[in-house]
């Protein structure tokens, strides 16, 4: 018994020398939005700029797959609604999907387009009309370089879900060079099937593209990131996306 009270003591002690030495902000005065959306001490909720963040995700994100809806392939973001436009990541589109999904009700996909310049980007179009029953929503590109320590989040269906929508969140830890092509390290965990997501900013930019992940393990047969992920930075491949998507419109009027 004395010596429990003793180990209570010096435990006491520590935790007391700790929070004197250490100031630990709240949770709800972490975060606020700057003009580059790095990480600042302030007094902003930073939890309901997630969450609206995290909303708009989640009415931008599509699940693409097999026919039926059967095998996922991977994931889309909503760019451009009135015309049908979805930016995904290349391998993706390679796949060769002709579905893409929201809130589980199958859409045919109309037209796909690839890069087959290396950039890891492809575009998808479906019939714009389909659209309008659904309050899914279109996300901007973003048009500036990305700072470093900038705070995303990374949307996607994931695989380790069973299929369902996937939000993971954390920083661009570095710019990187991955066969010849310029990609954002970021400290994100990501999941089988959430290449071809959107990676946005805390404005809801999409800043970057899942594309790959960094230390992926196996565990059930599903392939999955313990904590690095890679995208293709939107400010690199614009001017691309641009063609991909005039390619695509041209090949379903």
């Amino acid at each position: 018994m004395k010596k429990f009270l003793i180990i209570c003591l010096w435990l006491g002690a520590f935790f007391m020398l700790l929070e004197g030495c250490v100031q630990v902000p709240s949770h709800k005065k972490m975060l606020n939005v700057s003009s580059n959306n790095q990480l600042k001490l302030s007094g902003v909720d930073h939890f309901s700029i997630l969450q609206n963040v995290a909303q708009r995700c989640v009415k931008a994100t599509f699940r693409v797959c097999h026919p039926n809806g059967e095998k996922l392939y991977g994931s889309a973001v909503l760019i451009d609604k009135e015309r049908g436009i979805l930016l995904s990541a290349g391998h993706v589109v390679a796949g060769g999907p002709n579905i893409v999904a929201y809130q589980d009700v199958n859409i045919p996909i109309l037209a796909l387009v690839n890069d087959f310049e290396g950039f890891d980007v492809g575009i998808i179009c479906v019939d714009p009309n389909l659209l309008l029953d659904f309050d899914c929503i279109s996300l901007p590109l973003a048009g500036y370089n990305v700072v470093l320590g900038t705070y995303c989040l990374a949307s996607g269906y994931s695989g380790l879900l069973g299929g369902g929508l996937a939000i993971s969140s954390g920083m661009i830890l570095e710019r990187r060079i991955v066969y010849n092509l310029p990609m954002y390290q970021m400290e994100v965990v990501l999941h089988g099937g959430m290449s071809g997501g959107p990676v946005v900013d805390l404005q809801g930019n999409v800043i970057g593209v899942v594309c790959y992940s960094i230390g992926r393990t196996t565990r059930m047969g599903i392939h999955f990131n313990q904590g690095f992920g890679g995208c293709t930075p939107i400010i690199d491949v614009r001017k691309i996306i641009d063609r991909l998507i005039q390619e695509a419109v041209d090949e379903f009027k």
